[in-house]
């Protein structure tokens, strides 16, 4: 009898170990995971950084265009309104008439001439 009391007790103590050690592996494995879990966010970090200065340049590259459309097409109308100009077509006509004459003698229509 008493051998089967120690095997009893030895069976017991085997089963309490094999718990204890089954209940470490599991808390180094949610250890493991916990820790695994802060590096992926530590290595997000420095990406969160790196993409907020991003997007900050994106922002002023916008404001930069933003500012040469309007400047375009600020130019555009002054440009269009010269070019439907007619006090304006006339005098450049005169001017290119005049510098033809200096050149000596060019084209030069005949309304242009005076004749």
């Amino acid at each position: 009898m008493v051998g089967k009391h120690m095997d009893a007790g030895i069976l017991a103590r085997l089963e309490a170990r094999t718990r204890v050690v089954k209940a470490l592996v599991r808390c180094a494995f949610v250890l493991f995971c916990v820790s695994l879990g802060f590096v992926v966010v530590a290595m997000a970090v420095p990406q969160q950084r790196l993409l907020k200065k991003l997007e900050a340049k994106v922002v002023e590259a916008k404001e930069r265009e933003k500012v040469a459309l309007a400047d375009r097409e600020h130019r555009r109308i002054e440009l269009q309104a010269l070019r439907e100009d007619p006090a304006l077509q006339a005098r450049s006509l005169r001017w290119w008439h005049s510098c033809l004459a200096r050149v000596g003698g060019g084209f030069m229509p005949s309304h242009a001439r005076g004749h």
